[in-house]
């Protein structure tokens, strides 16, 4: 009797226990997932639609603007023309530099920054379950269905992401090797776009130039590279508007009247290395550089913030210092400025939006760990991350594209 009762308790138990593991599951299953995808926009509840629709798709390569939007070709009012592959860049012209440098090509709604799979989830709704209207549909022509793309992995909206299509060969560069590469140091200004503080730092790192060298990368015939963060934003730099490889115009040092009543109005934040600097002398030697480093300390490692946008800036971080946009502005350099949310104060400081003026610490990759060598070459697929995070960690770099096939 006392047996048969402990055999009922326990299976009570082990039912109790089971219900409480379904009822965990279900919990798990009913989470809303956010997508790790670049932050910021409108469209934030579109990749979260995504991942929530196809899960397991959160933190890989498909988590990422690139799989509803595209790039295009496009003719700057100097008259050069390029194919922008970069997604980000492109969207970007919607709302910026359009209007004084681009002639044509650029996109003049947003729905002319999706590619066909972007377009047909839009035009089913907008919503997550848009996707089970277009799983069938084959979006970018290329012979397979999007449900059968995405989970292979591919892009359903870009036929050169295809199951079966060659991956392009990568070379790895880890933390030891960028750490014999030359070493370089400078004092730069890190212009803000939206956020409070500009920055006067002294990065320190490898030029880009010295990078590819010793990397064993053969820029010839190249267009240009694209530089990307573990989120999916990415910063393309074409050589056919500067030579990134080489110097930059110096800059000039600014120092700021501190409002000690109004410290909100405050917007610079200076390294140790201003300390002994006079108004108006000149920052020098000035390059892109693979950074490691920001005032002699080591970047700290990137992170997923609770915003949705990444904290931290290492453990490698892309900068570049500022040069003018505007073909007659060539050279020019730029003082800090207020942030475009900031009220103004009408004291000289307030912020420029005129397109020649260069908020550069956009273009300074947070987490740089994949760099494309543009062009494609043809016939290969782009690099396949499922979880470009784990390079941070590892701290690692990955470089593909031209030449690398």
């Amino acid at each position: 009797m006392r047996t048969k009762l402990h055999l009922i308790a326990a299976c009570t138990a082990l039912l109790s226990l089971f219900f409480v593991m379904c009822m965990d599951d279900k919990k798990k299953s009913d989470e809303t997932i956010s997508s790790r995808s670049y932050s910021g926009h409108e469209s934030d509840r579109d990749a979260n639609n995504f991942v929530n629709y196809y899960k397991g798709t959160a933190g890989t390569r498909l988590d990422n603007c690139q799989t509803c939007h595209t790039g295009g070709d496009v003719v700057k009012t100097d008259g050069k023309s390029y194919s922008i592959k970069n997604p980000c860049e492109y969207c970007h012209l919607r709302y910026f530099e359009k209007g004084s440098d681009y002639s044509s090509g650029y996109p003049t709604s947003d729905y002319k920054t999706l590619n066909q799979f972007g377009k047909d989830y839009y035009d089913k709704g907008r919503n997550i379950s848009a996707f089970a209207k277009i799983d069938n549909l084959d979006s970018d022509g290329d012979g397979t269905i999007n449900i059968e793309e995405i989970k292979a992995n591919r892009l359903p909206g870009d036929p050169s992401s295809a199951e079966g299509q060659l991956q392009a060969p990568i070379k790895e560069i880890t933390w030891e090797q960028l750490k014999k590469m030359p070493y370089h140091e400078q004092l730069m200004l890190l212009n803000t776009t939206k956020q409070q503080y500009d920055d006067y730092v002294a990065f320190g790192g490898v030029k880009i130039a010295d990078f590819f060298t010793a990397a064993g990368i053969d820029l010839t015939g190249a267009t240009g590279f694209t530089i990307i963060a573990p989120d999916g934003y990415q910063e393309t730099f074409h050589f056919v508007d500067f030579d990134y490889l080489g110097t930059f115009p110096d800059g000039i040092f600014y120092r700021v009247p501190i409002d000690t009543q109004n410290p909100m109005n405050n917007f610079v934040n200076y390294s140790a290395a201003c300390e002994n600097l006079q108004i108006g002398s000149a920052l020098t030697n000035l390059w892109m550089i693979v950074a490691y480093k920001r005032d002699g300390v080591d970047l700290e490692p990137a992170y997923m913030g609770t915003d949705g946008k990444i904290g931290g800036e290492g453990p490698f971080r892309v900068v570049r210092p500022q040069r003018s946009n505007a073909g007659g502005d060539a050279g020019k350099p730029f003082r800090p400025d207020r942030g475009s949310r900031s009220s103004n104060v009408s004291d000289g400081w307030d912020y420029i939006s005129n397109s020649a003026y260069d908020h550069n610490a956009g273009k300074a990759v947070k987490g740089t760990c994949i760099i494309r060598i543009d062009p494609m070459p043809a016939g290969y697929e782009e690099y396949i991350s499922s979880n470009a995070w784990k390079l941070i960690s590892d701290k690692k770099i990955v470089i593909y594209g031209h030449n690398l096939q």
